[in-house]
């Protein structure tokens, strides 16, 4: 392999992870945002009125109606090989446990990211497209 070849392949590579991280928090972030409990409907203070857009955003960026940010969550999904109709379920039914999935594995990844085990970090992301 050319250096160039070598060096187009590591730049890709590097994208990928780079997306695939993207990818990760923004699950991570729905999840978050819906694991969240509902304030109460007659407190009108402002970070109550900002927790209930929060949760409406994610709700409609999961159901695949949203506008939050450019990517979608179909393409989070896929970036992660997950199955998209099996994390849309899990995400809205148990969105908790989701949470609490994606966060065991980003930890798990980012303390292997210094073993450099890249076989470690696609058995994981494996985990988390077979427990939905």
């Amino acid at each position: 392999m050319s250096d160039a070849a070598f060096e187009a392949d590591e730049k890709r590579t590097a994208t990928a992870q780079i997306f695939k991280s993207l990818a990760v928090e923004m699950l991570e972030l729905a999840a978050l945002d819906q694991s969240r409990p509902e304030p109460d409907p007659l407190d009108r203070t402002p970070s109550a009125a900002a927790r209930r857009a929060d949760r409406h955003s994610a709700l409609l960026w999961v159901g695949g109606k949203g506008d939050r940010g450019v990517v979608t969550f179909a393409l989070c999904c896929d970036a992660l090989n997950v199955p998209l109709e099996a994390m849309r379920d899990a995400t809205l039914a148990a969105p908790g446990r989701v949470l609490a999935q994606i966060r065991a594995i980003s930890n798990s990844d980012s303390q292997s990211v210094g073993n450099a085990d890249m076989g470690e970090q696609a058995s994981n992301r494996r985990a988390l497209s077979y427990s939905f």
